[in-house]
C-alpha cells in the first residue's frame, strides 16, 4: 500500500437492480459527479481525504463502541474516464478496523492541450461528512 494511500479503487458491474456482491449489512455512501457544464470533460480526478480513529470501547458497557484519537490519515483517489451529461456513480465504504471519516473532497480534470490540472468547483453537498463505523 502507498504511505498515505487510505484505500483503492474496486470496480463492479452489473445489472440495476441486481445484488452487488457486497457482505449484507455493509454501510456505503453512493457518490454522483454530474458535469452541469456544455462541454465534455475528460480525467476527471477525485480524492477523498480519510481521517481513521482508534475504535475505544465503553467501561462499563463493551459492546458500545466510540472514535478515540486519529491514528492514520490518508487519500483514496477516483478517476472517471469523461463526465458527461449522464452522472459518474461509486460507492465509498469502510473495510478496515477503525471509524472512517471524510474530511476533504476535491477535484481535478483534464483539458486537452493544457499540462495543468484545472479544479472543479463542488457543489455544497459534497462538503457534508462522510463517517463509517468499523468494517471489521
Amino acid at each position: 500500500m502507498v504511505p498515505d494511500q487510505a484505500g483503492q479503487l474496486n470496480e463492479r458491474y452489473g445489472e440495476p437492480g441486481r445484488a452487488t456482491g457486497w457482505q449484507s449489512g455493509t454501510h456505503a455512501y453512493k457518490c454522483e459527479v454530474r458535469n452541469i457544464g456544455t462541454v465534455d470533460v475528460f480525467d476527471v480526478g477525485i480524492t477523498l481525504t480519510v481521517n481513521f480513529h482508534e475504535v475505544v470501547r465503553s467501561e462499563g458497557k463493551p459492546a458500545e463502541l466510540g472514535s478515540g484519537g486519529v491514528v492514520r490519515t490518508g487519500k483514496v483517489s477516483i478517476v472517471a474516464p469523461r463526465l458527461e451529461k449522464v452522472p459518474f456513480s461509486f460507492y465509498v465504504f469502510n473495510d478496515s478496523p477503525y471509524f472512517a471519516a471524510v474530511t476533504a473532497i476535491s477535484a481535478s480534470y483534464a483539458w486537452p492541450g493544457d499540462a495543468d490540472r484545472p479544479t472543479l468547483k463542488l457543489n455544497r453537498d459534497a462538503m457534508s461528512l462522510i463517517s463509517f463505523g468499523p468494517g471489521r
